[in-house]
């Protein structure tokens, strides 16, 4: 029995692949951050795969952040633009103030 590889599988196979690298993320910086360095950051995510989430831009009193779906091939990048802005890359995921017993 002969296996054959369809465009189809091909194609299914590599979408899973690339979405599987994608991590959710914040990405904060200081509040002095130039929006330059932030818009730049953002380029380099979508450029290398990834994406912004929309409507996630937020200036607070303390930091500016964003959230996006970050490729892995992008994190030192993005820290090395941002690291005299002390920028931070932290998974997004679900957070809890309550205990589990």
């Amino acid at each position: 029995m002969r296996l054959a590889i369809t465009p189809i599988f091909l194609l299914g196979f590599l979408v899973t692949l690339s979405a599987a690298a994608l991590v959710p993320s914040i990405i904060s910086y200081d509040l002095n951050t130039p929006d330059s360095v932030i818009t730049e950051a953002k380029k380099a995510i979508v450029k290398a795969g990834g994406y912004i989430n929309p409507d996630s831009d937020f200036g607070g009193i303390v930091i500016k952040w964003f959230t996006a779906n970050v490729p892995d091939s992008v994190f030192e990048t993005v820290n090395a633009a941002g690291a005299r802005y002390h920028v931070s890359i932290e998974p997004d995921q679900e957070v809890s103030t309550s205990e589990s017993h």
